[in-house]
């Protein structure tokens, strides 16, 4: 594990192509605006299920430290990206279904202590409010920052730019090392450095015991899948009964 030679990639959300703002522009868009008077969000619906569910993951992996990303936005073509999914094993665990966002789990006492880094929001008194193409505020319209994301998803967040500071210290202080599931954020696994292969094989049994949790469904998981077989039902019926008078392909893909 080498930390000294890892760096973040460059901003993602600039090109090449992009103009700098004059500096008279950035001055009248950062004035005038009304303070913000949002209240805090109220705590997602299941956080209950979801913490359990931390507690479970904690307690298979005592004094390691488990990093779980969810995954960045993907370029769908120039500047426009595909809607994010985000990862499986993120969301099982948080609820939250935001980009680049990485849960850590800090080996603490007898179990683990939660952190969630998630974007910051410095609202219109930052000039990436309209300059950041990618989730600026006047393109993409305001998003949760650190302490919304806290009561929404009842975890301790901490900001996007603290991560690769708080992140090497969490894995270096711990004191059976880290496991991290890969395939989500090259930033992260940039940040921890080349692995070996006995840290591949830890990471590939972190992936393998979230998998074997999530085969096992709760009420509330249950009750959605079979909300989706029968809405999938619906649509087979609805698609039956028009092919006895469709006149057209594109009539039934309506359907």
């Amino acid at each position: 594990m080498t930390f000294e030679n890892s760096k973040p990639p460059t901003h993602p959300n600039t090109q090449s192509h992009d103009t700098e703002a004059p500096p008279n522009l950035i001055e009248f868009m950062l004035k005038d605006w009304r303070p913000s008077n949002r209240k805090p969000p109220k705590p997602i619906r299941l956080a209950a299920n979801f913490r359990e569910r931390r507690k479970t993951l904690s307690g298979h992996f005592p004094g390691e430290c488990l990093i779980v990303p969810t995954g960045h936005l993907k370029v769908r073509a120039n500047d426009t990206h595909y809607a994010f999914r985000a990862g499986s094993d993120f969301y099982y665990l948080t609820g939250n279904q935001e980009p680049d966002c990485v849960l850590v789990l800090i080996p603490e006492g007898g179990g683990h202590r939660e952190v969630l880094f998630v974007e910051t929001n410095p609202g219109k008194t930052d000039a990436t409010f309209f300059t950041d193409r990618v989730k600026g505020e006047l393109w993409e319209g305001a998003r949760l920052g650190v302490p919304e994301s806290q009561s929404l998803y009842q975890l301790p967040c901490v900001g996007m730019p603290e991560m690769e500071l708080k992140l090497k210290a969490s894995v270096l202080e711990a004191p059976k090392g880290f496991r991290v599931l890969r395939g989500f954020s090259t930033r992260v696994e940039e940040w921890l450095g080349d692995a070996s292969d006995a840290q591949k094989e830890k990471d590939r049994k972190l992936q393998s015991v979230l998998s074997e949790m999530r085969l096992l469904k709760d009420k509330e998981e249950i009750r959605e899948l079979q909300a989706t077989i029968d809405a999938t039902q619906r649509g087979f019926e609805d698609v039956i009964f028009r092919l006895k008078k469709a006149k057209s392909e594109r009539e039934i893909e309506g359907v």
